[in-house]
């Protein structure tokens, strides 16, 4: 424990990760400041506090009630909020499939079929979607999506990315310390010997995960206090007016596999994150092991995730292979707008957490291999 303790204190002392993380900070402050709609956003979750979140005829009698026809936020959110339809109730998704089958001239493949088959399984959610209603929620009103993909969605991608990129960095500086510090020999010899690399590890994912969820608060605490929503958090995350539009399928409805309200959604892929954040710290510390040069190092993570994005494109999309990588850390990154989603192109249902989980056992398995080639390596 004593050394686990130094370890994370060596990493808390680096100067340069404080420098990334105040500069990671005044970049999400700059995105605060280029929020969409937040006046109408803070109206719709007041008028919220009256009338609940669930559009029904309760909510329908007190926005009557209300009678703000001065306002024009009122009379734009009573004018929505009547046209609003269940788009679940005789919703059939199958033709998204159908169209990125057709785009993808994979007709007849293996890939085509497991698209279908998986579809299928999301005809099943969908139904059970429109049985409930869930869709027939206000969050933001008609302007859902300029502040959901614009704002929120935005924002967490970029903590999505801040944290990695930060996480990583702790690993490979803590692994480097000693080479930079030309003591290595000296550690290495000791009683503890090069298994201090483990403490190490684990010494970078509590610091790692620690300092994502400090970025998370530090973010979303002023994000919050500028915005307030208190009452949109309740919303189902696949209300009516929230939608997915690309030019393969067209605009759609937000289908996801579970029922998340947006502060669940939220939660969900926090924890998602947490795991890809792990996996790259993983990831890193295979590196780190082999080159211990940190910078060098991190140089070397951000080159093999291009790479690996590089091969999958070079894979034919009728081949399963192609869509195997889509599983791998630096796919899951790059997709987690769809996260808990239908995935679009991608055959698997949860493919995001087949894919931190499937990560996480590979790249364990990588570490302990690392672990064996550095014990016996000549460091001379």
């Amino acid at each position: 424990m004593k050394i686990l303790k130094l370890e994370m204190k060596k990493i808390i002392m680096f100067p340069m990760l404080w420098i990334f993380f105040v500069l990671c900070l005044a970049f999400n402050v700059l995105i605060l400041s280029d929020s969409f709609y937040e006046s109408y956003g803070n109206y719709v979750s007041d008028i919220a506090k009256e009338t609940g979140v669930t559009i029904d005829d309760h909510f329908y009698n007190a926005l009557l009630q209300i009678n703000d026809m001065n306002n024009p936020n009122y009379a734009y959110l009573l004018e929505e909020a009547g046209d609003i339809t269940d788009v679940f109730d005789n919703y059939n998704i199958a033709y998204v499939g159908e169209a990125y089958i057709k785009a993808m001239k994979i007709e007849g493949s293996q890939p085509a079929q497991m698209l279908r088959e998986k579809y299928s399984l999301m005809q099943e959610r969908i139904d059970k979607k429109g049985d409930t209603n869930e869709s027939l929620t206000l969050f933001f009103g008609g302007q859902t999506y300029n502040n959901y993909w614009y704002g929120l969605s935005r924002l967490i991608n970029v903590l999505l990315l801040e944290g990695i990129l930060l996480s990583s960095l702790m690993v490979l500086l803590a692994l480097g310390y000693e080479d930079m510090n030309k003591t290595d020999l000296t550690v290495f010899s000791t009683k503890i010997g090069r298994k201090i690399n483990s403490k190490k590890l684990l010494a970078g994912i509590i610091i790692g995960v620690g300092g994502f969820f400090i970025l998370v608060l530090l973010t979303l605490i002023p994000y919050l206090l500028l915005n307030g929503y208190p009452h949109i958090w309740h919303s189902s995350i696949s209300s009516g007016f929230n939608y997915i539009s690309d030019s393969i399928a067209g605009a759609r409805p937000f289908a996801t596999w579970q029922s998340f309200t947006v502060l669940t959604y939220m939660l969900a892929s926090i924890g998602v994150s947490v795991l890809l954040l792990i996996c790259f710290m993983l990831m890193s510390y295979c590196i780190g092991l082999l080159i211990r040069n940190s910078y060098i190092g991190f140089l070397v993570l951000i080159i093999l995730n291009g790479l690996i994005v590089l091969v999958q494109t070079c894979i034919p999309l009728t081949n399963v292979i192609h869509y195997v990588f889509y599983l791998t850390p630096v796919y899951l990154y790059l997709l987690n707008s769809y996260w808990f989603t239908d995935g679009v192109s991608i055959i698997w249902s949860y493919f995001e957490l087949r894919g931190a989980v499937g990560s996480l056992l590979i790249l364990s398995a990588f570490c302990l291999l690392a672990g064996r080639y550095f014990k016996s390596k000549n460091l001379t």
